[in-house]
């Protein structure tokens, strides 16, 4: 029951927090909304945008998933709040999810992979976009 509450009470500051976002009620740990997913093949090291957050009169954004078939590194940022991951070749979820701020672009980059060649694949974002 603590691990629980402590779920939601760090999801609902999280989505105070940033960027004027307002707080959903969850119920059991489940978000409602739209499903948002994004996705591109970043080349030779340079960023790529794979998904921008709606206005925030459309409502909150809250990244579930970050996958990468990548053969590099891939790093996840927003043009506002910077890095938030970097995997290797897998899935990265988050449950609830992250709050991300209205009007931002979702980015990856890939490092050079294991032959210090630029890293190729693909990049996905999944998250739910709450009802305001």
């Amino acid at each position: 029951m603590f691990r629980f509450f402590a779920v939601v009470a760090t999801f609902t500051t999280a989505l105070l927090a940033p960027g004027g976002l307002t707080a959903q009620t969850i119920d059991k740990s489940t978000l409602s909304g739209t499903v948002l997913t994004g996705s591109g093949s970043p080349t030779n090291g340079a960023s790529k945008v794979i998904l921008t957050i709606p206005a925030a009169d459309k409502g909150g954004f809250v990244l579930t998933q970050f996958c990468s078939s990548a053969s590099a590194f891939a790093t996840l940022s927003g043009n506002t709040i910077g890095d938030l991951v970097s995997i290797f070749g897998v899935c990265q979820t988050y449950s609830p999810g992250l709050a991300v701020p209205p009007g931002e672009a979702l980015s990856c980059t890939l490092g050079v992979d294991t032959g210090g060649m630029p890293g190729r694949g693909m990049c996905t974002v999944t998250g739910v976009l709450t009802k305001k």
